[in-house]
């Protein structure tokens, strides 16, 4: 059986152009915080740089260098490979980086190139990373309220919108965001009464826009749904019940509210694009 790709990895794969040949051949084995761990041979280095093994220790030992060590005695290990006097260097990520970044071959290039892009990978999700950990705290205050929320699955399709209700809503965007790595772009999500009764009526009024059968997806602009939701919400919540969310959360959010008419009567909405 082949050895599963770590997470890692398969994020690599999946979402960037690294040709996938080269990964399997230096980095399958790597994971982050790995980059100090002897998992590559030099011997691999040398027949992908194109580079003699003899030439790939010298520059282990430092010997084409006068004036500055640019591999450490940390870089690398030696391995007795077997009962006899033979020796495999085994060198860590970081050292590997190094090696190519000295060499003057078309291959050398292409392991830079490959750092390039890892950076920028790593870099880019950093930043989605963050901002999925603060929209996660901002988010976390409003668990056990129910609620109503659509978000675009594609953020280039901006009327394919997923729809439904929870009560919790930071679980429900990391059980759909399983498997990917930008977060889901939520565009609405409202602390409402009754949302069983809500959802069933939104459904209802979208079922010719449904883009898939049993799911909850449908192509739909988004302003449309939003007005759709407010006459949901005036049908089956009534101005009672509205009075006593807005009373429930109002320590919450230090707001206060007060509906003349049942006609006025809106969701309160978190979440508005």
């Amino acid at each position: 059986m082949p050895e599963k790709d770590s997470v890692f990895i398969s994020l690599l794969k999946k979402h960037t152009s690294i040709d996938i040949k080269f990964i399997n051949t230096f980095f399958k084995k790597f994971k982050i915080g790995g980059e100090l761990d002897f998992d590559i041979k030099d011997s691999l280095v040398s027949k992908y740089l194109n580079v003699s093994l003899d030439n790939i220790r010298r520059r282990l030992q430092n010997k084409y260098s006068k004036t500055k060590k640019f591999i450490e005695n940390v870089d690398f290990i030696k391995v007795k490979t077997n009962k006899t006097s033979s020796i495999t260097y085994m060198i860590n990520y970081q050292c590997f980086e190094k090696i190519a970044m000295s060499g003057e071959t078309q291959e050398s290039e292409m392991v830079r190139l490959y750092f390039i892009k890892l950076r920028e990978f790593i870099v880019e999700n950093q930043k989605l990373i963050y901002q999925a950990i603060q929209n996660k705290n901002d988010l976390s205050i409003y668990r056990g309220y129910e609620s109503i929320y659509f978000f675009a699955i594609d953020e280039r399709k901006p009327n394919i919108l997923k729809v439904g209700r929870t009560q919790d809503i930071v679980q429900r965007l990391r059980n759909y965001n399983v498997g990917r790595i930008k977060e889901p772009d939520l565009k609405y999500f409202a602390l409402v009464k009754n949302q069983l009764l809500i959802e069933n009526c939104i459904k209802f009024k979208l079922d010719n826009k449904r883009l898939y059968e049993g799911r909850e997806i449908f192509i739909v602009d988004p302003k449309k749904l939003k007005k759709i939701i407010d006459k949901c919400y005036c049908t089956y919540v009534s101005k009672q019940q509205n009075e006593e969310l807005y009373k429930e959360i109002s320590d919450l959010l230090g707001l206060y509210a007060y509906t003349k008419d049942k006609i006025n009567i809106k969701p309160y909405i978190i979440i508005k694009e």
